[in-house]
C-alpha cells in the first residue's frame, strides 16, 4: 500500500469492480495479519470466503459499491469523503489513512470493535 496525493474521485462501482475490491480486501487482511492485527477481518482472505465474495459482488450489482480514485471528486459535488477503519492494533491502519491525507474525526464503538472515522476534503 502506498501513499497517494492529489484529488480524489469517487465513482459508483459495478460487478466488474468486485474482483479488484476482493483483491484489495485480501491485501488488507494479509497486511493486518502480518502485523498481528486480526481484529478487523480475521486471517482468511475475503476471496476464500464464499459469503464475502457474494457480499462484495452483491454490493456491485446493487450499485452500493463506491470506488475511490484520486482525481476530481469535487466535480461530483462532494466536499469530503469519509472512510471508517479498525482502530485497534496500535492504530496502524488509522495512520495509513492519515499518511494518505485523511483526518480522524470520530471514534466508533460497536460491541468489542473500535473504529475511527476519517475524512479528506476534496
Amino acid at each position: 500500500m502506498s501513499e497517494t496525493r492529489g484529488r480524489l474521485t469517487v465513482r459508483r462501482g459495478t460487478v466488474r469492480d468486485a474482483d479488484t475490491m476482493l483483491a484489495l480486501f485480501d491485501d488488507a487482511v494479509r497486511w493486518l495479519t502480518e502485523r498481528g492485527h486480526t481484529g478487523q477481518w480475521g486471517t482468511a482472505p475475503f476471496s476464500a470466503i464464499p459469503q464475502r465474495v457474494q457480499q462484495v459482488r452483491g454490493w456491485g450489482a446493487a450499485g452500493a459499491l463506491r470506488v475511490a480514485e484520486r482525481d476530481e471528486a469535487a466535480g461530483l459535488g462532494l466536499a469530503k469523503v469519509r472512510v471508517d477503519c479498525w482502530a485497534g492494533g496500535g492504530g496502524a491502519l488509522v495512520q495509513y489513512y492519515v499518511r494518505a491525507g485523511f483526518t480522524p474525526v470520530e471514534t466508533v464503538q460497536v460491541e468489542a470493535w473500535t473504529g475511527r472515522v476519517l475524512e479528506v476534503r476534496v
